[in-house]
């Protein structure tokens, strides 16, 4: 193959969407929550369009911001960016948020209870005004059961939820910002795909 025959199947790569390594070289990042650790990876090559955040490695539990506002400390805050193509663009973008909430001190369940986590989840969804999903399903994701449910209309996101104490939980955000004004953009289909190789790489172990 000659170098502008390789040259131009690389530039092909680039615009067609994120360029992702595979996702055994993708990078992971770890954040302490009390006693216990989250783990993720995430793909190279993030947005320029959208402000970096620093990662945290460590969230304290007695942190003042579990007790005001919305009760959450964002720990982790990426994008990553997808061409439609030749000339087209960028489409869209995958933001994954991994957030520590606090459970309200009104609640009265066990978020170690299906029926109670998914009670506080519709609550504070119903809260901010947006649509209820229409269903919540249970994924065992490397030995953990993690609750996850897909919001549409205005905000297209998947959330994944579990149980870290009787009154903090870890949240993964995945939020689909289209670009396009195609009812089904091409982009969405490998920004999901992206999602399932993220999702599938979460763990929560105890420290010692």
């Amino acid at each position: 193959m000659s170098n502008i025959l390789k040259l131009f199947m690389a530039y092909l790569t680039l615009v067609s969407g994120a360029v992702m390594a595979e996702s055994s070289n993708w990078n992971e990042s770890n954040v302490k929550i009390g006693r216990q650790s989250f783990h993720i990876k995430l793909p190279p090559n993030e947005s320029k369009d959208f402000p970096t955040t620093e990662s945290l490695q460590f969230v304290n539990l007695t942190d003042e911001r579990l007790d005001v506002g919305a009760q959450s400390i964002t720990a982790i805050k990426k994008y990553w960016d997808f061409s439609g193509g030749l000339l087209q663009g960028v489409q869209g973008a995958l933001n994954i948020k991994v957030r520590v909430r606090k459970v309200p001190s009104s609640f009265e369940g066990s978020i170690f209870n299906d029926a109670d986590l998914e009670m506080l989840l519709m609550e504070r969804i119903s809260n901010s005004g947006v649509d209820l999903p229409s269903q919540c399903v249970y994924e065992t994701i490397n030995g953990a059961k993690w609750l996850s449910y897909k919001l549409t209309g205005n905000l297209n996101s998947t959330d994944y939820v579990f149980p870290l104490t009787e009154n903090i939980y870890i949240q993964v955000q995945a939020d689909f910002i289209t670009n396009s004004k195609e009812i089904n953009p091409k982009w969405l289909n490998k920004a999901q795909k992206m999602l399932v190789d993220i999702a599938s790489s979460m763990v929560v172990v105890k420290n010692d």
